[in-house]
C-alpha cells in the first residue's frame, strides 16, 4: 500500500507540482468540472467544503432545486457538525466513495424518479448521490457517495444532490493509495486501519436562492381508473367512502355479484362502525397497504379459484382483496388495497371490490412512508409492516351508495 509522505519527509523533496503532497501533508485542490446533466440556472445552489484529514479539502455544490428534501437534510446535518470526524468506509475503484454510518439520522424521502420523484441528475464522475438500503426507497439519512466515474445504471434509482468542484483530484489519489488489501469485501468496504476521516465539513455559502417549498399532502381526491377486469354490467355494487385521517377521502366500489359472501361480510362490518379508528398496518411499497389490526371476527369462506369458488376480478393496481392465512377460509377483517399489478395473487386472494378515487392518497402515503417507519424485523422490512406510531388512522369507513 503507498504510504502518505509524511512532513518529515517532504523536507528533503522538493514540492515540483501542485498535485504532489504539499509541505502541510496536504494536497492542493484543483478545479474540477463535473459533466452536469441539469440546467442550473435559477437553482438553488449551496456551497460546502470537506476536508480529508492528510490529503486536503474537496469543494462541492449542492442543489437544492433538483433535490430539496435531501438537500435541505444534508445542510443541517453539516451545520450541526455532524459529519466532523466520521470516517469515510468505502472505496470502491471506478465506482463511488462513500462515508461510514454515523449516530443514525431520520430517515428521508428519497428524491429519484423511481420514487416518483423528477431529479435529472445524472450520476457521472464527480457527483454527490445518496445511500440506501436495498429494502425501501425512504432509507437514505446521512450516507452519501462521490462517483469516481460514471455509472448510468443508478440514474433513476438514488438521488443525486450535487458535485465536486474542485478536488477531484484528491479523490483520485486517495482511490489511487488504497490498495487491495484494504478491503473486507468485494463491495469495497475498507478495513478500520485503512478508513479515511472527515475531519472537517462546513457550508461556506450559497447563490441566494430560496430553497423550493416541498409539496404536502395531497388536498384533495382524484379520480381513478382502475383496470377492472369483470364486466360489471347487471352486477350489485356497492360504494363506501374511507377517510384517512390528515390526508383525505379515498371512495372504492364493492362488488357482490363477484364476492357476494365477502361483500356482505364487508358491509356489516363497515355499517358497525368496526374500521372507524383502525389503522393502516402495512405499507408494501409497489404491492400493498394493508388495513386491519381491530378485534377478531369471524372468518368467512375465500371466495377465489384455488378455494373452489369463481372470481374473475384480478389483482391490478387499485383493486381491493381480503388478507388471510394460509388458511383458504380464514378472512376476517382485514384488506388491502394494490399499489400496483400482483398477477401471483391471483386465484388465491378474494378481490372484492376497486378504488374510483383517491388513489393518489395512497400514494402520497407510499411515497412518504420512511424507513424507519417500519417494524424492526424482517417483517416489517421485508413486508411493510408499520410501527404503530406511524399507522395512518381510519376516520371512517362508510356506505354512501
Amino acid at each position: 500500500m503507498k504510504k502518505i509522505i509524511s512532513c518529515t519527509l517532504v523536507i528533503m523533496l522538493v514540492c515540483l507540482t501542485l498535485s504532489l503532497v504539499s509541505c502541510g501533508g496536504e494536497m492542493a485542490a484543483k478545479p474540477f468540472e463535473a459533466n452536469i446533466s441539469v440546467d442550473t440556472e435559477g437553482h438553488s445552489l449551496h456551497y460546502v467544503e470537506m476536508t480529508i484529514k492528510n490529503y486536503g479539502t474537496v469543494s462541492l455544490t449542492l442543489d437544492a432545486s433538483v433535490a430539496p428534501i435531501t438537500v435541505t437534510n444534508f445542510l443541517s446535518l453539516v451545520n450541526s457538525g455532524y459529519f466532523n470526524n466520521t470516517k469515510i468506509s468505502r472505496l470502491q475503484h471506478g465506482f463511488v466513495m462513500q462515508n461510514a454510518g454515523g449516530e443514525g439520522t431520520d430517515c428521508i424521502k428519497g428524491e429519484f424518479a423511481e420514487n416518483g420523484v423528477k431529479n435529472d441528475l445524472l450520476h457521472k464522475k464527480g457527483v454527490l448521490s445518496m445511500a440506501r438500503n436495498g429494502i425501501s426507497m425512504n432509507s437514505a439519512s446521512d450516507q452519501f457517495f462521490i462517483m469516481l466515474d460514471d455509472n448510468s445504471y443508478l440514474d433513476g434509482s438514488y438521488a443525486g444532490f450535487g458535485w465536486v468542484t474542485a478536488g477531484m483530484n484528491i479523490l483520485e489519489a486517495i482511490e489511487d493509495d488504497i490498495s487491495t488489501d484494504s478491503y473486507i469485501d468485494q463491495n469495497g468496504f475498507l478495513d478500520a486501519k485503512s478508513q479515511l476521516t472527515i475531519s472537517e465539513m462546513k457550508v461556506t455559502g450559497n447563490n441566494g436562492v430560496e430553497i423550493p417549498e416541498i409539496e404536502g399532502a395531497p388536498t384533495e381526491a382524484e379520480p381513478f381508473s382502475p383496470s377492472v377486469s369483470v364486466n360489471t354490467e347487471g352486477h350489485t355494487l356497492h360504494t363506501v367512502e374511507m377517510s384517512l385521517k390528515g390526508y383525505g377521502k379515498i371512495t372504492m366500489v364493492l362488488d357482490e355479484t363477484v364476492a357476494p359472501i365477502t361483500v356482505q361480510n364487508f358491509l356489516k362490518l363497515v355499517n358497525s362502525g368496526y374500521y372507524d379508528g383502525l389503522n393502516i398496518i402495512r405499507m408494501n411499497y409497489d404491492f400493498v397497504v394493508q388495513i386491519g389490526g381491530g378485534a377478531e371476527t369471524d372468518a368467512i369462506k375465500g371466495e377465489f379459484s384455488s378455494n373452489g369458488v369463481p372470481n374473475g376480478l384480478l389483482h391490478r393496481k387499485g383493486i381491493l382483496s381480503m388478507a388471510r392465512s394460509s388458511k383458504p377460509d380464514s378472512a376476517s377483517n382485514q384488506f388491502f388495497i394494490m399499489l400496483d399489478n400482483a398477477s401471483h395473487l391471483n386465484g388465491d386472494y378474494a378481490a372484492f371490490g376497486w378504488v374510483t378515487s383517491g388513489m393518489n392518497i395512497l400514494e402520497y402515503i407510499e411515497s412518504n412512508t420512511m424507513f424507519h417507519a417500519f417494524e424492526e424485523n424482517s417483517s416489517g422490512y421485508n413486508m411493510g409492516f408499520l410501527k404503530e406510531e406511524y399507522q395512518p388512522v381510519i376516520e371512517y369507513i362508510k356506505v354512501i351508495d
